[in-house]
């Protein structure tokens, strides 16, 4: 509630202002009222609470490339990057390639605690130099899963075709005091928990989650936050060995602005199977976000 407790969810707004807020609502077919909702919630989650019940350990092959710009409002000429271009050229341009771990915690049924980790291509830790700045993704969709529908208002705002999908789009926002387990913001000025509202793009024949669209609930300005929007695509994940159809991240695009800076990230994720492991080398847990 400190952080949040005034926050204005766009989940509110009209559906012009919605637009403004996320351009890839373009097309969108706005809902006559909000009667299919519940259905569409129950629907999801409980397509949601099937995949974590099987999640097993899962290790996948993730591409990570960075991009920074050392001055946010420069960086930015008549676009803005999740929707636009970016100008000038990044002061900071990197490429990684890393093991993609991520282990589920059961606490009770359909309540699940996924962690992330990563590794080099040579199976040792990442050194925290090392890590990508944006961390967490495996776990964003959870806020859809039944255990977690108390923690966020929900609006349904209509039909749009995605990636190929005739969707549902919903705007959810997560509520200030609700949220059980939060994850954090690191900055060098301080840390302070992370709250997001957005939109999803639910598939309108198999419930399954097609997009996820994520901003912060509200500004950090204490810590020179100033903004985060992150473009989740999700896809099928087949793991033969188990006959599992699961449904998981395959790309994702942060992006940041914070002290001044401006950050981008895209993930890749691939080739998606069971993780044993294959020494008894500890890793230590990600933090969802780190500057």
């Amino acid at each position: 509630m400190k952080y949040y407790g005034s926050a204005s969810p766009y989940l509110n707004d009209s559906i012009r202002d919605l637009r403004k807020a996320v351009p890839s609502l373009d097309g969108l077919k706005p809902a006559k009222d909000q009667q299919p909702l519940a259905d569409i919630l129950s629907k999801t989650s409980a397509n949601l609470d099937r995949l974590l019940d099987h999640l097993p350990d899962l290790v996948a092959e993730e591409s990570v490339t960075q991009m920074q710009w050392q001055n946010a409002q420069d960086a930015v000429a008549k676009c803005t990057g999740m929707s636009g271009c970016l100008d000038p050229l990044p002061s900071l341009r990197t490429n990684e390639k890393f093991s993609y771990i991520i282990l589920p915690h059961r606490a009770s049924e359909h309540h699940v605690r996924l962690e992330e980790y990563r590794a080099t291509l040579n199976d040792e830790p990442v050194k925290p130099a090392d890590e990508p700045h944006f961390q967490g993704f495996a776990s964003f969709w959870i806020i859809f899963s039944s255990s977690n529908l108390a923690e966020s208002h929900f609006r349904f705002l209509g039909l749009q075709k995605r990636d190929g999908h005739e969707t549902y789009a919903v705007a959810f926002a997560q509520i200030p005091g609700s949220v059980n387990y939060n994850p954090q913001i690191v900055t060098r000025a301080g840390t302070v928990p992370m709250l997001l509202q957005g939109i999803a793009w639910i598939d309108r024949t198999n419930f399954q989650l097609i997009r996820l669209h994520t901003d912060l609930l509200a500004p950090q300005p204490k810590i020179q936050y100033e903004k985060q929007t992150s473009s989740i695509k999700f896809g099928r994940a087949r793991i033969p060995t188990l006959g599992l159809d699961l449904w998981l991240p395959e790309d994702v695009r942060v992006e940041t602005e914070v002290q001044g800076q401006l950050w981008q990230e895209q993930h890749r994720y691939s080739n998606f199977r069971l993780y044993q492991a294959k020494s008894k080398i500890i890793l230590s847990p990600q933090q969802v976000r780190i500057f």
